[in-house]
């Protein structure tokens, strides 16, 4: 039995390989990931279009403490609506997700993301003040 090692049979040809490797949700998975780090890199350069302008200032115009913020059922909360976000196909879905959202869930999201613009720039350059 050529080929047999206890966990499988080896593939026939190269073609079996490249199929149970390349699956259609790992480049969907690279293309999410893409999508994201535009949308972050945007931000980091003040161009913020996943939200509206008056909902970012409100939000962002009252201080949050990070210990206040960072407890273990809004990370919940955050991971359960990232996730939902980023099922979303296309940008325009993405957008009318946040739009939809209760204000509550909104505003956490709308914290949670500019938590991640501001951590990407501060670990992206090196002049801090």
């Amino acid at each position: 039995m050529h080929g047999e090692s206890g966990r499988g049979s080896k593939p026939e040809n190269d073609r079996e390989v490249v199929a149970e490797t390349k699956t259609p949700a790992g480049t969907a998975e690279k293309a999410k990931t893409a999508q994201i780090e535009y949308l972050i890199h945007q931000s980091t350069l003040g161009v913020h279009f996943l939200f509206d302008k008056t909902d970012v200032a409100r939000v962002l115009k009252t201080p949050t403490d990070e210990k206040e913020f960072f407890t273990l059922k809004n990370m919940e909360r955050v991971q359960n609506l990232l996730t939902s976000f980023l099922e979303k196909p296309t940008l325009q879905s993405k957008e009318l997700f946040l739009e939809e959202l209760p204000q509550a869930e909104r505003d956490l999201m709308i914290r949670a993301y500019f938590h991640l613009v501001e951590n990407t720039i501060l670990a992206n350059f090196d002049l801090k003040h």
